[in-house]
């Protein structure tokens, strides 16, 4: 697995990046849909992903904080892949000869 990292770690920034998504509309309708099926991450986005400051900077989460987070370094990759970054999106397809193969 090829592991790009963030393009920051700065828990404002990855919340908006997912806001910029949830806000966009497409002839109209939502432009960011979730599968009904997604029952952690709509969990999540429904008030379950909480987190709170701590004095020394880390940051106290729940259960919650996977998938959310999950999102919001998605939502960043995407934002940032159309500001010049060449990400390798794809694997390397490697071709092999089927022969004897049924």
């Amino acid at each position: 697995m090829k592991v790009i990292p963030a393009k920051t770690n700065n828990v404002s920034a990855r919340i908006n990046a997912v806001d910029e998504y949830l806000m966009r509309q497409v002839d109209g309708d939502p432009g960011f849909l979730v599968d009904p099926r997604c029952t952690q991450l709509k969990a999540a986005m429904m008030g379950g992903y909480r987190y709170k400051p701590k004095g020394d900077g880390d940051i106290d989460k729940n259960k919650h904080s996977h998938v959310a987070e999950a999102l919001q370094y998605l939502m960043l990759h995407i934002a940032s892949a159309g500001e010049g970054h060449q990400f390798a999106l794809r694997r390397e397809i490697k071709h092999v000869a089927a022969a004897g193969w049924t």
